[in-house]
């Protein structure tokens, strides 16, 4: 790749944060990266792939209670 991985995860974050690949692109610019809005877009679509096949694979480790805002319910509590 051309570009840093830091440069690929602060287009991501920033992409993910509600820009637009255009702007993404620009800000990126801005640093000195030139990307265009297309490479930012194939890199959506391979890091997001890449990201579902590992969240696929991890498994939460969570308790039987949980505790929120203003509700409190233990497993088997109705």
């Amino acid at each position: 790749m051309k570009i840093n991985p830091q440069g690929i995860t602060t287009a991501m974050q920033l992409y993910f944060s509600g820009e637009s690949l255009r702007n993404v692109s620009h800000s990126l610019k801005l640093t000195g990266m030139d990307v265009s809005h297309q490479t930012i877009y194939k890199w959506r679509d391979k890091y997001t792939g890449l990201m579902e096949k590992y969240l696929d694979k991890i498994t939460p480790n969570i308790s039987t209670s949980w505790r929120t805002d203003e509700l409190y319910q233990s497993k088997g509590e109705y």
